[in-house]
């Protein structure tokens, strides 16, 4: 009637790619694009629970994962590690269905998850008619905090 199971993981990745520091997509339409590029290491770990019941009018499941994916880049971040864009520190899923009748079936779905992380400008400034732009470490805002 109920099943239970925690698991744990470890993955390290090796030639992950990411666009060098600075630049954007549209910088390189005239010339060879693989210059915008460069190539690093990341590593993913964490923890995943689920109780589920399988049996009776109410079945569902509750599952709740705690996990870190990182990236390390020489050329990006300053060599400095920093979360990976789909990095989902929590994630949360509630699932129910309970059966009214043979006819009718009542479900609903939770879903909560942190994560997706962007690199958003902080300030723009203009220095001789140039307009400078700077922003937040690479992946730095996720969910409110800027690092």
């Amino acid at each position: 009637m109920y099943e239970t199971s925690i698991e744990s993981y470890y993955k390290e990745m090796t030639n992950l790619i990411e666009y060098k520091e600075g630049v954007l997509p549209e910088d390189n339409t005239n010339s060879n694009s693989d210059n915008a590029f460069t190539f690093g290491d990341g590593d993913s770990y964490g923890i995943e629970v689920l109780l589920k019941k399988s049996q009776g009018k109410t079945t569902g499941w509750i599952g709740y994962t705690l996990s870190k994916t990182t990236r390390y880049f020489d050329e990006v971040n300053n060599g400095e590690s920093f979360p990976a864009k789909y990095d989902r520190r929590h994630d949360l899923s509630v699932t129910a269905t309970h059966k009214l009748s043979k006819a009718w079936t009542l479900s609903g779905v939770f879903v909560y998850a942190s994560g997706n992380s962007i690199t958003l400008p902080t300030e723009r400034y203009v220095i001789g008619g140039d307009v400078y732009t700077q922003f937040t470490s690479r992946n730095g805002f996720q969910n409110g905090s800027i690092s």
